[in-house]
């Protein structure tokens, strides 16, 4: 397993690389997770999690972060759990927050060297949020990338999101959330 926190090349050779936050690694990033390690499986390269040092609102927002639902040690060592190649934890700033969704991708494509790309339904990049996985498909085609996106995983009827356990665990119903944030052992 390997672990980068540097903001230029990677040197992973090709991989699949999985995209988000992951910042409660609930039960919707594991399955996003999965799919990523299966499919570098089936072409042979390298597993990638690319995601953040912090929830990008510590940086943009600081009045409305939410507070982790895991600690940074714990997301790292389930990340390690699951079987990647690596690991990379990028440094979330503001002039990394400006980045276009054009620029985003194209970083992701010279530091990276992706096959494939996997998000979530409701990923979004770049500036202001401005990229979402269309045109991550569409940045792709033109950079030389695939896309695979990811929906969303239900329990009981609704969409399981680091938010929907935040407002679980506020409600005291500590036993929905863990359940939602179930880890295999």
């Amino acid at each position: 397993m390997k672990r980068f926190a540097l903001e230029t090349e990677y040197d992973m050779g090709p991989c699949a690389v999985a995209l988000g936050t992951f910042d409660g690694l609930h039960t919707g990033h594991q399955m996003l997770i999965r799919r990523t390690i299966e499919e570098a499986g089936r072409l042979g390269i390298a597993s990638v999690v690319f995601t953040f040092d912090r929830h990008p609102f510590m940086i943009l927002r600081p009045d409305l972060a939410p507070e982790p639902l895991l600690a940074p040690e714990e997301r790292r060592a389930r990340l390690e759990k699951m079987g990647l190649d690596a690991i990379i934890e990028r440094p979330f700033t503001r002039e990394f927050a400006a980045l276009t969704p054009r620029a985003f991708a194209k970083l992701l494509r010279d530091a990276l060297h992706p096959r494939l790309c996997v998000a979530g339904y409701n990923y979004t990049f770049g500036q202001r949020g401005a990229g979402n996985i269309q045109i991550l498909e569409k940045l792709g085609g033109e950079m030389g990338f695939d896309v695979i996106e990811v929906p969303a995983v239900t329990v009981d009827g609704e969409s399981v999101s680091s938010s929907r356990i935040r407002a679980l665990l506020s409600q005291g119903r500590r036993e929905e959330a863990e359940r939602l944030m179930a880890f295999p052992q």
